[in-house]
């Protein structure tokens, strides 16, 4: 409120001063009617004296004939504090009224947010509902075939990667809208849990890894890796390059594979993996070049 207090001070000043060209000009105006006889007796806040008298709130006017005129500041200081506390008041009752205004409608604005998303999470269960009494439909009636069959091992083998793919993407959106403290993490560990939870997959990791701490939100940080190293392995020939080090006042993981010829995917997990950059100001990029696709984060640390 400094702007406030400082339109104050300008506002008080321009007052004072106009009380003070006021009062100036009845005490001349009154001064000039006494000499000319006009007036008999002038009003208790001037007085002539021929000796200096010393008087709370009498200050000496002017000196003519001489003789000193004198008069009564008290008036100019009564309106002035009225003036002033008036002011004060009225500016307490506009900041209340300001404050209390930006408060409805803020909780209005949450009230509507988290009605949204309220909304959203029950969408999300639903089509979750239904999408997995989808796939245990499908698992059944794959049951019914000749596990033999090469076309039924490709559903088998697809519906497996659908239901990993459901499950992860499950609790990932479950996850996101939870806030958590920071906490310092061993990111070289966590890319190691990553690759090591993808061991199944028989891939091989080209690893360069410094062992650098982080203070990160680390489910926001296991969920970024999770689909970093999850869309590695799945549209690739398995093999990985992974880069990890310290790198402007953070720490720089690389991951790059050579793309392997496979039906791309909605391209989900990547928004899921912006999302959460930017949620946490890290900073992510990808592009391909040669066949190469290369994706970057960046955490400060």
């Amino acid at each position: 409120m400094f702007w406030l207090a400082a339109i104050d001070v300008v506002v008080v000043s321009f007052f004072r001063n106009s009380i003070l060209m006021s009062f100036k000009r009845e005490v001349d105006m009154r001064l000039d009617l006494y000499n000319k006889g006009f007036l008999k007796k002038l009003p208790e806040d001037i007085c002539i004296s021929s000796s200096q008298i010393k008087k709370k709130e009498c200050m000496l006017y002017r000196i003519k004939d001489g003789k000193y005129v004198y008069v009564n500041i008290g008036r100019i200081k009564t309106q002035l504090e009225k003036f002033t506390w008036t002011l004060i008041l009225w500016e307490m009752a506009l900041t209340m009224t300001i404050v209390m205004i930006v408060f409805a409608v803020f909780r209005r604005f949450s009230m509507k947010q988290k009605y949204t998303e309220d909304l959203l999470k029950f969408i999300l269960l639903s089509v979750s509902h239904k999408l997995g009494n989808f796939i245990s439909a499908q698992r059944v009636n794959l049951e019914f075939l000749d596990p033999d069959e090469p076309i039924v091992k490709k559903m088998k083998l697809a519906m497996d990667e659908m239901e990993s793919d459901f499950n992860f993407l499950t609790e990932t959106l479950g996850n996101i809208s939870k806030n958590r403290d920071k906490e310092w993490v061993n990111l070289k560990k966590e890319v190691l849990g990553v690759i090591e939870s993808l061991s199944k997959k028989q891939c091989d990791f080209e690893l360069n890894l410094e062992d650098v701490g982080v203070r990160v939100d680390v489910n926001d940080l296991r969920i970024v890796l999770g689909e970093i190293f999850n869309n590695a392995v799945k549209y690739s020939n398995c093999k990985i390059k992974v880069s990890l080090k310290k790198k402007s006042g953070g720490v720089a993981l690389a991951v790059s594979n050579r793309i392997a010829d496979k039906p791309s995917n909605s391209g989900l997990g990547i928004s899921i993996i912006e999302y959460i950059s930017k949620k946490n100001n890290w900073v992510f990029s990808k592009k391909v070049k040669d066949s190469e696709f290369m994706v970057f984060l960046w955490i400060k640390r």
